[in-house]
Formats: C-alpha cells, structure tokens, sequence
C-alpha cells in the first residue's frame, strides 16, 4: 500500500524512551512528502537489542531507512558502540542508516 503522506520517503525514527526532544525537532524539520515512524527504546544492558526490536516493530509502517537520536559520546566505548548497532540494525532489519555520514561509510 502506498503511503498517501510520504511520497518522498518513509523514516523510522528510534529514540530513547526518556527522549522528549528528538521526536518534536525531527517533526519540525521533515520535509513535505516524508514521514517519520517513532519508536522508542530502553537504555539498560541490552540498548543494541532493544534498538533492534523497536526498529522491527516498525517495519511494517513501510520505512525505508533509519534515523537514531542517541548521543553514544555519553556512554563508554561510544563509538564502538554506535558501529556495532549500526551494523546489528542494518544486519536485522536490511535497511540503511541515514545520518551517519562517512563514520559508518560501509552501510
């Protein structure tokens, strides 16, 4: 089914549940003929799978690629961390990341 709203691009955006700020200014900014699709996600032990889950719970909205609003510079080995669920959602879901520039270029 065609997404009467989103000509241009579906997004799925994964946020942390706590997060009241990304979901608002991403609204703010999207562009006539896009649609963001909002999850939100636990930060515990397990953030990569619980990222990966609610990117799957998304899927079926019809995204066609990710946006994640977490600041991994916050959390230890952020970077890895950041590589490691880029690659981890991208593996599980087979849709690209969009916002990540040259850091994750292999995606």
């Amino acid at each position: 089914m065609t997404d009467t709203l989103a000509q241009r691009k579906v997004f799925g955006v994964l946020v942390p549940n706590f997060n009241s700020a990304v979901e608002p200014e991403l609204a703010d900014l999207r562009p006539e003929g896009v649609s963001n699709q909002t999850a939100r996600f636990e930060i515990d032990a397990t953030v990569l799978q619980n990222v990966v889950d609610a990117a799957k719970s998304l899927v079926p909205s019809g995204v066609e690629a990710w946006i994640v609003g977490l600041s991994t510079e916050s959390f230890p080995d952020g970077l890895a961390l950041l590589q490691q669920g880029a690659q981890n959602l991208v593996e599980e879901t087979g849709l690209p990341i969009h916002g990540f520039g040259r850091l994750l270029s292999n995606y």
